[in-house]
């Protein structure tokens, strides 16, 4: 028995890939990982399926020969049909899902194509709208963040130029503090009863050396105008000071320093006092070996501030020059150049 099913190709080219692989598999083909055009060219290649024309295309329904036969081959011939109608059932259904398609007419195609072509531009008109607004946004997002970030520069620049200014105005006026502090009390300001309160007491002749010394650490202390100094003093002297004071000139007694030489030279404290004073200096029974150094390194001080040489190494080596040439020289000779 002899059977044909006949489907033109542009039927075959109308059915889906899933129907294709269907009739493929009823003619024992290998369809896996082959395209749609791969599956029809099998098909058409088994020389099972017979090519025809549209227009002469019959229904799917199987044509069958059968040739004459004599009655005692009916049923052998029923009994052949029989074992294949169940591999001719899945035909049968390809068969008519293809002349359904089939049926469909050309007019509906293109409408169908046109109206699908239609739906997916303006499919990606819309997206390309969303893509052009998401990249709109974007941009817009970046310019803000852009302009954030140069408010944020432009703050922390007036921040830092405020604290810069903070800084220096702060610094300005400690030095202006500091200024204030290391310039001397102006006369308007000072008062001579004021500064007298902060001296101690003079109490004995013998000490004047001792208070004089006190007052200047006391003045320079206190950062006393200079010129005001003798005039300080002159309220605490008493007794044969105070007379000494008297007796002195008005230029000398408004000059501390002419003041001060005049007062120890009343009281005998002259260099040549100092002098002596240093080289016969022993150590008492009272005294220890801290004590004692200390009494001679002031008497030694004051012996060459007395002569203005203290802190001069050319006039200190004057002094003792001078010193030592008086001791080699005879009694008289020596008072007479002392007095000189």
């Amino acid at each position: 028995m002899a059977e044909m099913m006949e489907f033109s190709l542009e039927m075959l080219q109308k059915m889906s890939k899933s129907n294709l692989e269907t009739l493929a598999q009823s003619f024992h083909i290998t369809i896996a990982g082959l395209s749609k055009a791969e599956i029809i060219d099998k098909i058409v290649g088994t020389g099972q399926v017979k090519e025809v024309k549209p227009e002469t295309a019959v229904s799917a329904k199987p044509t069958i020969d059968v040739s004459a036969k004599s009655t005692a081959d009916v049923s052998e011939t029923k009994a052949a049909k029989a074992t294949e109608t169940k591999a001719d059932k899945t035909l049968i259904d390809v068969s008519e899902t293809s002349i359904s398609d089939h049926d469909v007419s050309y007019e509906d195609t293109k409408t169908t194509k046109l109206d699908l072509k239609l739906r997916l531009e303006l499919m990606r008109v819309n997206i390309r709208k969303r893509e052009l607004g998401t990249q709109r946004k974007e941009r817009e997002r970046e310019r803000n963040f852009e302009r954030e970030r140069e408010r944020d520069r432009e703050r922390d620049e007036r921040n830092r130029e405020r604290d810069f200014e903070l800084v220096r105005m702060q610094h300005e006026l400690k030095m202006a503090e500091l200024k204030n502090d290391q310039t001397p009390i102006v006369d308007q300001q000072f008062r001579v009863d004021v500064a007298a309160k902060l001296l101690p007491k003079f109490t004995s002749d013998g000490e004047l050396e001792v208070y004089l010394i006190t007052f200047k650490k006391i003045a320079l202390l206190n950062k006393w105008p200079k010129e005001h100094w003798s005039a300080i003093l002159q309220t605490q002297l008493k007794g044969k000071a105070l007379r000494v004071l008297a007796e002195l000139d008005d230029a000398t007694i408004k000059n501390f320093d002419l003041l001060e030489k005049a007062l120890l030279s009343a009281f005998k404290l002259s260099s040549e006092h100092y002098r002596k004073k240093f080289r016969e200096m022993t150590k008492n029974g009272h005294e220890n070996y801290t004590e004692f150094p200390f009494k001679l390194q002031n008497s030694f001080k004051r012996w060459l501030q007395s002569l203005d040489c203290y802190d001069k190494i050319e006039e200190l080596r004057q002094t003792f020059l001078k010193e030592q040439f008086l001791h080699a020289t005879p009694a008289d000779m020596r008072i007479w150049l002392v007095d000189q």
